[in-house]
């Protein structure tokens, strides 16, 4: 397999505004992409609508057709080719399969429903409806779902579309070009995992990932990246993750008490104890003060990175030239 870092997308891109209707619709402007993916004997044309906040970061031209493509819990992808599992990350580097590693399914949040020409929401006080474009229909067995809540379906001509599930909005879009000779665009598949990042397969382009813009700073726990629902944020110099991720991995129980809006983490014996807003931390009988209260954003909760590793015993070490934060776990 020929493994392949996109630059400029393999052409110089065209950047496009977004026909007044689409912005119209959406309520936003939204900036579209063109894309060329030079193959053995043509060139296919490929669009990313809302390519000011998302972009196809990594390109595989694989030679053959990627089976059993699937997302697993950590976000690692996993596909067949030649006979062989493949594990790849979101970033798009090349992973060691997990033996352990199943297909995660995220149930849709309640109330979406998928039919023909329209995905809508019946939540009260969150009521939407998105429609494709003109000639298009979804294709409802094809609805998915990250952390977040967001929604990805397909239509029947192969576009691959991403919604914001409270207000039904567009987030992006990819579409390749039916137009084109023996083009058979409805073939191409993309499967999204917890994190939000997508992975799309097609016979033409081989595989692509399509991740959203981002200043924040990676995160490895024992040399693996770690992948968010919910991006990491920076407040006066202090990193914060989502709390459901970071206790997670390094192998603590947390519970979240709504009384006083705090959150409780054991691990071996250590507990913790943080209260939104708050910038003081219980650690056994201690009181620590946080350069950073945890916050909640989005519905999700926030924690400071480094007091929550090192109160669990692990090493943090900030790589300023990469913004990379590398997390090691002691026994």
């Amino acid at each position: 397999m020929r493994h392949k870092q996109l630059l400029l997308l393999l052409a110089l891109p065209i950047l496009l505004q977004a026909s007044p209707a689409t912005a119209r619709e959406e309520g936003l402007s939204l900036q579209v992409k063109s894309i060329q993916f030079p193959s053995a004997d043509r060139t296919i044309h490929a669009s990313l609508t809302g390519s000011e906040h998302f972009d196809i970061s990594w390109h595989i031209d694989s030679g053959e057709w990627p089976s059993n493509l699937y997302a697993a819990d950590d976000s690692t992808f996993y596909y067949i080719q030649a006979g062989s599992r493949v594990g790849i990350l979101p970033s798009g580097e090349i992973a060691k399969p997990r033996a352990s590693a199943q297909e995660v399914h995220i149930p849709i949040p309640p109330g979406i429903q998928a039919e023909g020409s329209r995905i809508s929401s019946t939540v009260s006080k969150r009521s939407w409806t998105y429609s494709p474009p003109e000639g298009k229909s979804f294709l409802p067995d094809s609805l998915q779902t990250d952390l977040a809540g967001h929604l990805y379906i397909h239509d029947d001509h192969g576009g691959w579309y991403a919604l914001n599930y409270e207000t039904g909005k567009l987030r992006y879009m990819l579409q390749l070009d039916s137009t084109e000779p023996g083009a058979d665009s409805d073939s191409i598949r993309c499967r999204v995992a917890p994190s939000g990042d997508a992975v799309c397969a097609s016979k033409l382009i081989g595989m692509i990932g399509i991740r959203e813009r981002t200043t924040a700073p990676r995160v490895f726990i024992n040399g693996l990246e770690q992948f968010y629902a919910q991006k990491p944020l920076i407040r006066n110099g202090t990193t914060l993750v989502p709390l459901r991720g970071i206790y997670e991995q390094l192998g603590a129980t947390a519970k979240w008490h709504a009384e006083d809006r705090s959150i409780t983490a054991i691990k071996q014996g250590i507990t913790m104890k943080l209260i939104i807003g708050s910038k003081r931390a219980l650690v056994g009988h201690d009181q620590i003060p946080l350069t950073e209260a945890p916050i909640v954003m989005n519905g999700t909760t926030f924690v400071p990175l480094r007091f929550i590793s090192e109160s669990l015993h692990a090493i943090v070490i900030w790589e300023k030239p990469t913004a990379t934060i590398q997390i090691v776990t002691l026994p």
